[in-house]
């Protein structure tokens, strides 16, 4: 049986008032748009797959860079979340999309130079053969990335607070293990007080068919996926320890398949469709590397789970109209694991 996930959300490289906008004359907002994308699915017995239906599934997260081009500014959840309320500044009204509670914050890109930080490379892509030397580039821009969530987090009005537990900073990856080791270090132990470090790191990655499972059908490939194999070097190969452990993916793909909720008595074939519904059952792998702790000489099993999934990017293909709608968008369409919680790591809209 299909295994729904457990929260509907968008990533953006637009900032939130942006896509606030209608995309032209006489159409409805982005927002406005998003707030239906997945309607409930009423019980129908004849739907084998489920036959209880499905709720409704509003966008409840967003991801948003904090560092990078176009990263989050002050305010613009400004009309999204929330609206000012004349009558009572302190208890705005709803927005163009009030379910939306939850940002995760993601490292943007910063160019090929940045690119090839995280490859270990010098900005004429040549290889950096000094380990601290790209442990280094981790670090700066970690701590940057970590500076400008603060600066958002202490503002004397701010949008976002920290949730219960700590939140997860995502990077996207072609991945140096000495970048990562420089860059997860510095999100695990930056401090804002005494005692108090508040991220956790976390990758944005493509995903591979596990090799451990035999592919007895050519579609058997968008199955079992577990984080690609330059991402698993990056994480397993020395430097790494306690504070460089991932902590969950954000998985990129697979793209290239429609497999959601399908049954002759609701067709889904196409996952940029507004009420397709993603189908998690047996999509991700648990993939387990040992971190090395004690000085770096007992190696420690851990587990790197798939927490998020992109299953939608934009830019699409214009050709196809359901993908050319998410293209207009601005948006990638995103959903969170079944069983991860992953919500609970995120920063907290006010």
């Amino acid at each position: 049986m299909p295994t729904a996930g457990s929260e509907f959300g968008v990533d953006t490289d637009h900032r939130l008032n942006q896509l606030s906008a209608a995309p032209g004359p006489g159409l409805p907002s982005p927002w406005t748009q998003l707030a239906g994308w997945r309607p409930a699915i009423a019980p129908n017995a004849a739907n084998h797959a489920i036959p209880n239906g499905l709720p409704a599934m509003p966008v409840v997260f967003a991801g948003r860079y904090f560092n990078g081009g176009n990263r989050w500014v002050n305010n613009e959840s400004v009309g999204v979340h929330t609206v000012p309320n004349p009558a009572d500044p302190n208890h705005p009204l709803p927005g163009a999309s009030p379910d939306l509670a939850y940002v995760f914050p993601m490292q943007g890109p910063l160019g090929p130079v940045q690119t090839n930080r995280v490859q270990g490379r010098r900005p004429n892509g040549v290889v950096e053969p000094n380990p601290a030397v790209v442990q280094g580039w981790g670090a700066a821009d970690a701590k940057t990335t970590c500076d400008n969530i603060m600066t958002v987090v202490n503002r004397a009005n701010p949008e976002l607070q920290f949730p219960t537990c700590k939140t997860v900073i995502e990077v996207g990856v072609h991945l140096s293990s000495n970048y990562w080791y420089g860059w997860a270090s510095k999100v695990y132990w930056y401090s804002t007080g005494f005692l108090q470090f508040p991220f956790y790191p976390g990758l944005y990655c493509t995903t591979v068919h596990n090799p451990d499972v035999p592919v007895v059908h050519p579609a058997d490939n968008e199955w079992h996926r577990i984080p690609s194999g330059d991402v698993q070097d990056g994480l397993r190969n020395l430097p790494n320890n306690l504070a460089s452990r991932c902590y969950g993916v954000y998985a990129t793909n697979p793209q290239t398949d429609t497999t959601g909720f399908d049954d002759p008595a609701l067709p889904m074939p196409d996952r940029y469709a507004p009420n397709f519904r993603a189908d998690w059952k047996d999509r991700f792998d648990v993939w387990v590397h040992s971190i090395h702790i004690l000085g770096g000489w007992v190696p420690w099993p851990t587990c790197v789970l798939v927490r998020l999934w992109q299953y939608g990017l934009w830019p699409s293909h214009p050709g196809n109209a359901t993908e050319q709608t998410v293209h207009d968008l601005h948006v990638d369409l995103a959903e969170s694991s079944p069983d991860s919680g992953a919500i609970k790591w995120m920063l907290k809209l006010r």
